[in-house]
């Protein structure tokens, strides 16, 4: 795939995708090789569909999502300043497309996601707008290396406690649990001590003036949190306890 001089291009081999990426812009480039650990994955269908096809023949809407490296090493080179620069780490790829816009289907979420000792994790709460009934539409991925331990999201739960209240006025959660339990299996994220490293208005992108009419109605906005992690594992034949960081984030589209 090509836009202007900036491309990727990707390849399987043995199980594993690898995606090549090359960007430029004015005195900036990239040249980085992603390389996943974690096959790709999505949850079901990949899709979310809200209402039917009308009388017209109109396709349903849906909003459609999926990690395409959910967890993998990424190499290269950064230029800037007329420097080249070696980097080395871990990344993370996703994708989301779809027919219709978020804030007519979607009223908030929570997304997140890690890596701690040998476990990759996606955990997403999504919940609809009143229209749709504010149904949930929960994500677990669960992996210990390669291999899926959980993906069924209808035993998914999430709570919060502790809202602090930010300047543009929006609350988030101090502490937020996520709970997967089916039967005598249990697994439990215990995110904390959130290091709040982005929050931003969505009505910025507006003009300013339309920006000052729309905060009459609507007042979206989207944190963005480092966080301390404590996984806890109790499954058939796999019992196990880790810690490390982790990131989330919180879209409230209303």
């Amino acid at each position: 795939m090509r836009v202007g001089r900036s491309w990727v291009r990707w390849s399987e081999r043995g199980g594993r995708w690898t995606y090549v990426l090359h960007a430029e812009t004015t005195g900036m480039s990239a040249d980085l090789t992603f390389t996943g650990l974690v096959p790709p994955w999505r949850p079901g269908a990949g899709k979310s569909y809200f209402g039917n096809p009308d009388r017209a023949g109109r396709p349903c809407p849906y909003f459609a999502w999926l990690p395409a490296v959910p967890y993998g090493t990424v190499t290269g080179t950064l230029t800037y300043d007329g420097q080249a620069h070696a980097v080395t780490g871990t990344g993370y790829h996703d994708h989301n497309w779809g027919n219709v816009s978020l804030p007519s289907v979607l009223d908030h979420w929570t997304w997140g996601r890690a890596h701690v000792g040998e476990y990759t994790l996606i955990f997403v709460e999504q919940i609809a707008t009143r229209r749709y009934g504010s149904t949930r539409l929960p994500v677990i991925l669960l992996t210990k290396g390669d291999e899926v331990l959980v993906e069924d999201p209808r035993f998914l739960t999430m709570q919060t406690r502790g809202l602090v209240r930010h300047v543009q006025g929006r609350a988030y959660p101090q502490e937020v649990d996520f709970t997967w339990a089916r039967g005598s299996e249990r697994v439990h994220l215990a995110l904390r001590d959130p290091e709040l490293i982005e929050a931003v208005s969505l009505l910025l992108a507006l003009p300013p003036a339309k920006r000052r009419l729309a905060r009459l109605f609507a007042n979206p906005y989207y944190f963005r949190f480092n966080s301390e992690l404590e996984l806890t594992i109790d499954l058939d034949g796999l019992h196990d306890s880790v810690r490390g960081p982790a990131l989330y984030e919180i879209m409230l589209l209303r």
